[in-house]
């Protein structure tokens, strides 16, 4: 359909989550008697890297690289000559060590979210152009937003000049749009959004919005939208990341804002937005889903704090400090203390690290737990297509948006180990990519960790989750930079457990204990997720992001364009349906499925893998649409085609009433056309209008103007 097919290549995502679907148990903090020290060894099981950022550009200018870094070392390197021949001793910073087995610690354990931003934003750009457009005015009585029913009408951009959004130009509002200089496809049209009016020429409003409030989510969402395209001070820009872009400027100080919009089927909640294809922020926030599956948002309250944070500590409303410190790793040299001034065999040779992007959780195929049966979905809604006859008997397919009543999120984000170091064979320009010299792998680091009046139970839980306890030959945790590409994966192992009294005399006394062993937390879905994810016994080089291409051959530079990720999620939504009729072939598998890969994804014809996004041949509900529609059966003969033609008809003589466009009239009244055809789409339509009135249905309202034009034309001849 749209000249794509899956390829043979396996991709295991590099990131998989552990689910948070059991609810968080919070209690008041348990202080134990038990205060010492935990004596641990960590082992590199590949290459591992830590940043020293005392230096940005250490080995290569920030022409080659956009940064070149070596390792966490104590020694500031801004002096330093001669970079790729000096070997600083390689030091593992102990809060790099304590976040990441806090993060375990919350996995293990259901603890709380606590580095989860929960104000962030939900967004995500949608494919579907919008085709509602209107104009928002502030009533000054009531202060609420009043969106208008408008139609859109072309402005050219060569005749911009000093004309600004909120303008009248040609009896409309004017709206201007973002520049997008493109050789091929340059822009060549603002837009001008005029006021549709009903049968008295009154403005036809459409909704009313909140600025404050409790009902104020559209508004505020809107206004979401337009920040989304804002510069952020000077040469950062948001989240469009194009420089072109001048963020809708003075958008909102206009008195009459022309506006696209949509609305969710079946609901009044609207988006809105100042462009036709856009960002939709969504009515839910991230707090509120974390809130609704498992109340996983941070901690707040000393009264009421999970496990984890009960450990480690936390900050809020109330804050409580950590009975766990833990020291920075160094290196274990055989014979005792660290006294060796050539460090060169500790690290590997200078890489460059693959393009590393941030979170996209606007990526809901992967971030949020798939509903079954749905072709597309969000954290808002759900969107499936029907097949259906039309009335000329073609099969044609309508979306039919559905609100997601309770979406849930994947959960906690764990990386899986690889085999082997993924390089970086891709040809990016430097500015995209980080240089690195890491640790070798098979390297040795001692570190320690105080701890401050745990319980046993707390105590025996924090080194099962420090080595895994029974599994500590076949898992591993993952450290430092570089994570989705095999950096990181380290085994700790814990040498010494000792325990700090006070004897008769007040003096401390330090005991070494051997009762204190790995005790495994309650056993849970969640957390045979996260043993799967962390089992470096089966790591596997399949673990590579998923790639797809648009392209066959070379570019137009002569150059081979390289399958990217990017392509791959661009053609994972429009290989069943195009790129207006967004599906997810594939999403995100569950890290405990059997089979865990995605395929990737190439120009050209043959087998579609995967395919989870279905297509219902069913009706759509009766309140989406007023078109009759019929399922669609497989015809096997002629006389199952004309059965099927038959039923359609009946379906259509038994419809109360027509449809009906607007724009049809500009043709149908002009006083010179009188076809037979026209002159009978004037009888219908006269007759369903009264027919409606009759029956006190106002379905015809917005096109009221037409009936006496229409039933003159008739009278007249």
């Amino acid at each position: 359909m749209n000249n794509y097919c899956t390829t043979n290549e396996r991709f295991i995502n590099p990131y998989n989550f552990v689910s948070i679907n059991e609810k968080v148990r919070r209690e008041k903090v348990e202080y134990g008697s038990l205060s010492g020290t935990i004596v641990c060894e960590l082992e590199t099981l590949s290459p591992l890297f830590t940043p020293n950022t005392t230096r940005n550009h250490f080995f290569s200018d920030k022409f080659a690289f956009a940064n070149s870094y070596d390792f966490f070392s104590y020694e500031d390197l801004q002096a330093v000559d001669n970079p790729r021949e000096h070997f600083a001793r390689p030091i593992i910073p102990g809060s790099s060590i304590r976040g990441v087995i806090r993060s375990a610690y919350e996995a293990a354990l259901n603890g709380c979210m606590s580095t989860c931003d929960d104000e962030n934003t939900l967004y995500r750009r949608t494919p579907v152009p919008r085709d509602s457009y209107g104009i928002i005015e502030k009533d000054a009585t009531t202060g609420e937003r009043v969106l208008y029913k408008a139609s859109k009408w072309k402005w050219p951009i060569s005749d911009r000049r000093g004309h600004k959004t909120g303008d009248e130009l040609r009896g409309g509002v004017y709206l201007r749009g973002e520049d997008f200089p493109d050789r091929n496809k340059p822009k060549k049209h603002d837009a001008i959004m005029k006021y549709e009016l009903d049968s008295k020429g009154n403005k036809i409003e459409i909704a009313r919005f909140d600025e404050e409030g409790e009902n104020n989510r559209e508004w505020t969402n809107f206004v979401e939208v337009w920040r989304l395209y804002q510069q952020r001070g000077g040469a950062i820009k948001g989240v469009n990341q194009n420089k072109n872009h001048k963020g809708y400027a003075s958008y909102f100080d206009a008195k009459a804002i022309p506006v696209y919009y949509t609305r969710l089927d079946n609901t009044s909640f609207y988006y809105l937005s100042p462009a036709a294809i856009t960002k939709e922020v969504f009515s839910r926030t991230l707090k509120e889903l974390l809130k609704s599956q498992g109340e996983h948002n941070p901690c707040e309250h000393l009264s009421d704090i999970c496990p984890a944070c009960a450990l480690f500590g936390m900050t809020g409303e109330d804050s409580l400090a950590s009975r766990l410190m833990f020291c920075d790793g160094t290196p274990n040299i055989s014979g005792g203390l660290d006294t060796t001034k050539d460090w060169s065999d500790w690290y590997d040779k200078l890489r460059a690290l693959p393009i590393l992007a941030s979170p996209k959780v606007s990526a809901t195929e992967f971030y949020l737990e798939d509903v079954d049966g749905a072709a597309y979905f969000n954290y808002d809604y759900i969107v499936n297509y029907y097949e259906y006859f039309d009335k000329n008997n073609k099969t044609a397919k309508e979306a039919v948006r559905t609100p997601l009543e309770n979406p849930k999120l994947r959960g906690r984000k764990f990386y899986w180990h690889r085999k082997s170091i993924l390089e970086d064979k891709t040809q990016a320009f430097g500015n995209q990519r980080t240089e690195v010299r890491p640790v070798k792998k098979g390297k040795s680091f001692t570190f320690k960790i105080a701890f401050d009046r745990l319980t046993k139970d707390e105590l025996q839980t924090l080194l099962w989750v420090l080595t895994f306890g029974e599994h500590n030959l076949t898992h591993a945790h993952k450290f430092g930079f570089g994570k989705p590409y095999g950096y990181g994966s380290a085994r700790v192992t814990c040498t010494e457990v000792s325990i700090v009294t006070l004897d008769e005399n007040l003096t401390l006394k330090k005991e070494t204990q051997c009762s204190y062993v790995p005790v495994k937390p309650e056993d849970t879905t969640a957390l045979r997720e996260y043993l799967k994810l962390t089992d470096y016994s089966k790591a596997s080089d399949d673990v590579k992001y998923p790639k797809g291409s648009r392209n066959s051959g070379r570019g137009g530079s002569g150059k081979i364009i390289e399958p990217s990720t990017y392509a791959w999620f661009g053609i994972n939504k429009e290989i069943l349906l195009g790129g207006f009729n967004p599906t997810f072939n594939q999403v995100l598998p569950n890290p405990l499925d059997e089979n865990i890969a995605l395929w990737g994804y190439a120009r050209g014809s043959g087998e579609v893998e995967n395919n989870r996004a279905k297509i219902k041949p069913a009706p759509v509900p009766e309140t989406q649409s007023a078109v009759p529609h019929i399922k669609k059966e497989e015809p096997t003969s002629n006389e199952v085609k004309r059965s099927i033609i038959s039923k359609v008809e009946k379906v259509q003589e038994a419809t109360p009433y027509g449809q009906y466009k607007a724009a049809e009239f500009k043709n149908w009244l002009t006083p010179y056309n009188k076809s037979p055809k026209i002159m009978k789409k004037l009888e219908e339509f006269v007759s369903d209008y009264e027919r409606a009135q009759a029956e006190g249905d106002n379905r015809y309202k917005d096109i009221a103007q037409f009936y006496e034009k229409a039933k003159g034309k008739l009278q007249n001849g």
